[in-house]
């Protein structure tokens, strides 16, 4: 009956309005006023939720007859009303999110055709958000150009030490592609003298302990091993390293040392008393051979000869 079908219809009227009122997002009934081929096309807002005055800072109360063009203070099709001419041409929804500079707000827009003049869109503003995603994707950007900028050796690994993700240092120092390191344990790579240090160490940073200063051999691509110095530190089970080739000062000091084993070799045969001293007259080292110079070491050590060689003896 007549009476039946307007109830039912007043009941499902209800439901919209309570669904349109309790959605946190905003919603918003339009219809469009004039030619949707005509430039000057707009469309009028019939109905709009309380939520919506979150999303815009305008009172529903005070837009409902607006105008889209008096909402957005621009004449003619803006980014917005062609959207909604095209959902109402091809009567079909679209998802989009759109920036508004005349609010100076982000929006997330859905609209769906209702019929043929109107249109319902449900909008969030989604400012707030935009501008954190776009902050960590800055964020993001300038970390990524310090890790393939810098000249140390940058890495991140698995806990069990397989590379996940290097910079191109690694290229230039040993030699490999990126795609011939990432999957490949850093073990994989270590001499065999280094090998269980190297597990230690891994063990020590799974144990959340942070590696200040390591050292191991890793074999290059043409077959030469290179001494690398390592920091890392564990985060979210997954370890940043950054590493250095250090093989030109390893091999300075193994010549130094041979150089300081041979000079000692040098002055141990030599059966004369020898006193080191530095430019200013400090006490560095002796060798006494066949006699007891002092009869102790810590005497004389560090100290001026002035204080040690009577006056006289001492300007000779």
């Amino acid at each position: 009956s007549i009476q039946r079908v307007e109830t039912e219809r007043a009941a499902i009227e209800q439901q919209y309005k309570m669904l349109l009122q309790n959605s946190i997002s905003g919603i918003s009934l339009l219809e469009i006023d004039g030619d949707i081929k005509d430039s000057s096309v707009d469309f009028v807002i019939l109905d709009i939720n309380t939520a919506s005055e979150l999303h815009t800072g305008i009172k529903a109360k005070d837009a409902i007859g607006m105008k889209l063009s008096e909402l957005f203070k621009v004449a003619g099709k803006n980014r917005f009303i062609q959207l909604l001419c095209k959902v109402l041409k091809d009567q079909e929804p679209i998802y989009t999110s759109q920036y508004y500079e005349t609010q100076d707000i982000h929006y997330s827009i859905h609209a769906y055709p209702v019929s043929d003049k109107r249109v319902t869109v449900v909008f969030s503003n989604i400012t707030d958000k935009t501008k954190t995603e776009r902050e960590a994707r800055d964020k993001s950007e300038e970390l990524d150009r310090y890790f393939t900028t810098s000249l140390d050796l940058l890495c991140i690994t698995n806990m069990d030490g397989k590379f996940m993700r290097l910079n191109p240092e690694w290229k230039k120092v040993l030699g490999y592609s990126l795609k011939e390191l990432e999957g490949k344990k850093i073990l994989d790579f270590v001499h065999p003298d280094e090998k269980q240090i190297t597990e230690t160490a891994l063990a020590r940073i799974n144990s959340q302990v942070e590696l200040v200063s390591f050292e191991n051999r890793v074999l290059s691509k043409n077959g030469v091993y290179l001494w690398i110095e390592w920091r890392a530190k564990p985060l979210s089970n997954m370890i940043y390293a950054a590493a250095r080739d250090i093989t030109s000062r390893k091999q300075a000091e193994d010549r130094l040392r041979e150089s300081m084993e041979y000079s000692w070799s040098l002055i141990e045969s030599i059966p004369d008393t020898l006193i080191i001293l530095d430019k200013h007259g400090t006490f560095l080292d002796y060798k006494a051979e066949k006699i007891d110079l002092f009869s102790d070491y810590g005497d004389f050590l560090g100290k001026n000869i002035k204080e040690v060689v009577p006056p006289p003896s001492c300007h000779r």
